[in-house]
């Protein structure tokens, strides 16, 4: 859909339009904030500030991850927890100290590197074994920072340390166009 407008009237209709939005609607999560920030755009003097825009980075990913955990630990009716029946699941795995057993935040499989990810992805990863075997090769992609895509893109004076955003960016563009 353009973000053109051709006429008052289309301008006041799309007015009208984003004026009966939710309240949810006019908001929007950290993480699409901090993506709108660090977009490669002019005058973006963040993306020239070295390492402090390293540790800016670092600082918004676990601001975003800490909302994230705050979110499951809060709504774990939302994500059906009683469902998963945690007390039974210690008892059954030989736990015996009372302190162990009790209520606990149940990650769901959509959180990167908890412990039912890491189930679900060995147990893929389980499955492909199943039926293709044993894997022959093991190949990992590594990214050269003296790739023309990556100093193309720096501006005068800059490193690639100083810019892993691009460095990331151009190396999963790569990663889609292998053979």
């Amino acid at each position: 859909m353009s973000c053109a407008i051709h006429t008052a009237e289309d301008f006041l209709n799309q007015e009208e339009t984003r004026a009966k939005r939710k309240k949810a609607d006019k908001f929007i999560s950290p993480r699409e904030y901090y993506a709108y920030k660090l977009q490669i755009r002019p005058n973006n003097m963040l993306l020239r500030a070295g390492r402090c825009f390293q540790q800016y980075i670092v600082d918004m990913y676990v601001k975003i991850e800490n909302t994230r955990l705050d979110y499951f630990r809060n709504n774990q009716e939302t994500i059906r927890a009683d469902l998963y029946k945690v007390i039974l699941d210690s008892l059954d795995s030989g736990e015996t100290v009372a302190y162990n057993v009790g209520r606990r935040v149940v990650l769901p499989t959509t959180y990167i590197g908890g412990p039912r990810d890491m189930k679900k992805r060995y147990l893929n990863a389980m499955a492909l074994v199943q039926r293709f075997g044993k894997l022959d090769f093991f190949v990992t992609v590594t990214c050269n920072v003296n790739w023309p895509e990556i100093k193309a893109e720096l501006a005068s004076g800059e490193t690639p340390q100083d810019r892993p955003d691009l460095v990331a960016r151009i190396l999963i563009l790569e990663q889609n166009y292998l053979p």
